[in-house]
């Protein structure tokens, strides 16, 4: 039984029993569609001012380090090879700020963009970006340089692990995927034009993608054998893919088949994912033929219906996410019926991660997010 208290008061009950497998069971026997104690729990957490509202209901300052939401512990290597928030370019470019006012601030970036925020969202995913760093091929070729696999300072920050054979956890390697390193170059009004007006430029750039990212794994490996690689896309809109699937073919899909065939030449790694926003119900085949595995984080309200996703593809397909995080700022009620909706068929089929379909808002409280993970982590059918 676990019971959960707020200021003395108790909240609510639930019961559930020991796991018997750890973590890295849990990832691996999820990836191969095989049996679990209890599906896996890996979720996106909440956005910083999500945060901010949490610690103010009870959350503990030692939150991450004492595990407090009791999800499946997942570590990094700790080497960036680019997401939002950790540039792939190295060495980086210094953040400085260009302007500000008691509201606006515009600074560079340190993927070399000129951003412009409100002092009072924290979010980085809400900013606007003034100015990217490529606008010819010269500016390529003094980027080029910033996406070289040799580049030591790249792996000051690698985290060293225990063998796979030794330990409990997975290790997780990040990095930003084709279309993610073509908008951190280009932003997407001037990347939708070089595929046309210098589609050479774009191969340019993905070789030297695929060149900075197989060496660097390559690099990382003896230190820490990671065994899931999660590639940040985030290709797709509320309507669909954000680039055409001929494009995808043409620019996209060589390298991601070459990258993800000399990943799996690493015994170590079991499972490779895609991050993306939105309606991704026209990149699924595409990405499935490159050797991908699965996709997170199924978005509903952009028509993403995971238990219709998981009969159309079967076992082809891992799925991580798909949870309306719309409906835990409702209540226990509305949370229930969408576990409901969701849960009974990946509890039968398996090859499922709970997450929420992106971060958790602010509207979220703390006494309902943790209702959502202790009820999604018992629930029974």
């Amino acid at each position: 039984m676990v019971i959960k208290f707020l200021h003395g008061e108790i909240l609510y009950l639930t019961y559930t029993k020991k796991d018997t497998m750890n973590s890295l069971e849990h990832f691996k026997a999820s990836f191969k569609f095989e049996k679990t104690d209890r599906l896996p729990i890996h979720t996106f957490g909440g956005w910083v001012e999500t945060y901010d509202r949490w610690l103010k209901e009870g959350l503990p300052e030692n939150w991450r380090e004492s595990n407090y939401f009791k999800e499946d512990e997942v570590q990094g290597t700790g080497i960036h090879l680019g997401t939002n928030g950790y540039s792939p370019f190295f060495p980086r470019f210094e953040k400085k700020i260009i302007s500000e006012d008691d509201d606006i601030v515009i600074y560079e970036d340190e993927h070399g963009r000129k951003v412009k925020q409100r002092k009072a969202e924290r979010n980085i995913s809400i900013a606007e970006y003034l100015e990217f760093p490529v606008k010819s091929r010269v500016d390529w070729d003094r980027m080029k340089q910033r996406m070289d696999p040799d580049v030591e300072v790249r792996y000051s920050t690698l985290r060293k692990h225990p063998s796979t054979s030794k330990r409990t956890y997975p290790v997780v390697q990040v990095m930003s995927g084709t279309f993610r390193v073509l908008w951190h170059l280009f932003g997407d009004v001037n990347m939708a034009y070089v595929f046309y007006d210098d589609p050479e430029l774009v191969h340019d750039i993905m070789r030297q993608w695929l060149k900075m990212n197989t060496e660097a794994i390559d690099r990382i490996m003896p230190d820490t054998d990671f065994n899931v690689l999660n590639i940040m896309e985030d290709m797709s809109c509320n309507t669909g893919m954000m680039v055409s699937p001929e494009f995808f073919r043409e620019f996209m899909m060589p390298y991601y088949k070459e990258l993800i065939s000399h990943v799996r030449k690493h015994p170590s790694v079991f499972g490779i994912w895609v991050d993306s926003d939105g309606d991704v119900s026209g990149l699924i085949p595409l990405l499935l033929e490159c050797g991908v595995d699965g996709l997170f984080p199924f978005e509903v309200q952009a028509g993403m219906d995971v238990t219709k996703i998981r009969e159309q593809y079967g076992k082809r397909l891992v799925i991580r996410g798909g949870i309306d995080k719309r409906e835990l700022a409702k209540g226990k009620d509305a949370i229930d019926r969408e576990l409901e909706r969701v849960l009974p068929v990946f509890l039968k089929t398996g090859g499922y991660f709970i997450c929420l379909d992106h971060q958790a808002p602010p509207d979220i409280s703390l006494e309902n997010y943790q209702y959502f993970l202790d009820s999604a982590r018992s629930f029974k059918k």
